[in-house]
């Protein structure tokens, strides 16, 4: 299945979502993360993405 470029939700910050994200980061899909708060990691790799 090729899924690069293609647009995945996750739900939820935690530990368990921060390691998806970035599973998923590496296929090369568009990752975006719904939720109140964010794990610590998550949250680093957001401000940095901000700059």
């Amino acid at each position: 299945m090729n899924i690069k470029n293609q647009p995945c939700l996750v739900v939820g910050g935690g530990l368990v979502a921060s390691r998806k994200v970035f599973m998923l980061e590496r296929t090369g899909v568009k990752v975006t993360v719904v939720s109140p708060v964010l794990d610590p990691e998550l949250q680093r790799q957001h401000e940095k993405s901000l700059l």
